[in-house]
């Protein structure tokens, strides 16, 4: 194999071994700024975007263990490699996707350790993000401590109530 291929398998090897999650892309006829758009948009979640040859590829993921179905590339092929936000990396991918049909197919991609179909990564983009996650675990913490504060408000205010009405009580009797 010649150097240049070489050092190509290797730094492809490397993000996948690197990547906990990746998106396998077919493009068509996209222009430099639109790609420019969507790389930019990649890595604003953490993730990175890069086109392979795909006999490179298929042999750089042999050689990290993982196993790609050669059928399903189809077309050129780009590599979309999550970052610590796999479920930002898809929704951005999706994304553009909606805008742009058809210069953008998703033929599958890897998501702990499973390779995964289209439609899985999709159901994947729909996943709320980290900090809506983190958003609603504290609402989840902080929904049973504002309950028990309203039940001891309640307590009180009818503790209250019961010995304004004995006052009142001894009160009309005097």
């Amino acid at each position: 194999m010649r150097k240049e291929k070489q050092f190509l398998l290797d730094e492809i090897k490397e993000k996948l071994d690197q990547s906990s999650a990746f998106v396998l892309t077919s493009y068509q006829k996209m222009d430099p700024n639109l790609t420019a758009d969507f790389r930019s948009s990649v890595i604003q979640t953490g993730g990175a975007f890069s086109v392979v040859k795909k006999r490179v590829f298929l042999k750089a993921a042999e050689e990290a263990g993982v196993a790609i179905d050669k059928e399903m590339l189809k077309g050129h092929v780009a590599i979309v490699y999550s970052g610590d936000d796999v479920a930002a990396t898809t929704k951005a991918v999706y994304t553009f996707k909606k805008s742009n049909d058809e210069l953008l197919d998703v033929l599958g991609g890897l998501f702990e350790g499973k390779i995964c179909s289209p439609q899985d990564l999709k159901e994947i983009s729909e996943l709320p993000s980290m900090d809506e996650m983190r958003a609603q675990i504290l609402g989840l913490f902080k929904a049973p401590l504002s309950d028990i504060v309203s039940l001891f408000e309640a307590l009180q205010s009818d503790v209250i109530g019961c010995i304004d009405e004995k006052v009142k009580k001894e009160e009309s009797k005097q």
